[in-house]
């Protein structure tokens, strides 16, 4: 009984290690496709121009304070949109891009609002600053 309870160990070891560890060839080329599309469709987010939510965020902390440019930067980090081209390539790599490409333009724009509450903030504080010191 003792040498049936330990080959069973071995077996059930050997069995949970070999396919915990083997991965087809396949789906690593797929991880490899859908990591070329993300990292591309983030690329090309990244560099499309966001300047609109800095402008947003500024306008938003000279409005209503830090809140404000914090609830433009909170739109702006939460709100990815779609590439404006369908990409070339299989679909795992078309799904890849657009999920990069929704993630890196989201980060542009709360990295732009965030830039703009920080410039309206800035603006605020030399306001106050220019209000009292004149003041007396």
């Amino acid at each position: 009984m003792r040498k049936f309870l330990i080959v069973t160990q071995i077996v059930v070891f050997f069995f949970v290690f070999c396919s915990s560890h083997y991965t087809p060839p396949y789906e690593s080329e797929t991880a490899a496709e859908y990591e070329n599309g993300y990292i591309e469709g983030k690329m090309q987010a990244s560099r499309k121009v966001q300047s609109s939510w800095m402008w947003g965020g500024c306008g938003g902390s000279l409005v209503l304070g830090l809140l404000g440019g914090g609830i433009v930067t909170a739109i702006g980090y939460s709100s990815g949109e779609y590439p404006p081209f369908e990409p070339k390539g299989t679909d795992t790599y078309k799904r890849g891009f657009i999920d990069g490409f929704q993630d890196g333009s989201s980060d542009a724009k709360g990295q732009k609002a965030l830039t703009g509450c920080l410039v309206g903030t800035l603006i605020n504080v030399a306001a106050i600053v220019l209000i009292v010191t004149l003041g007396d």
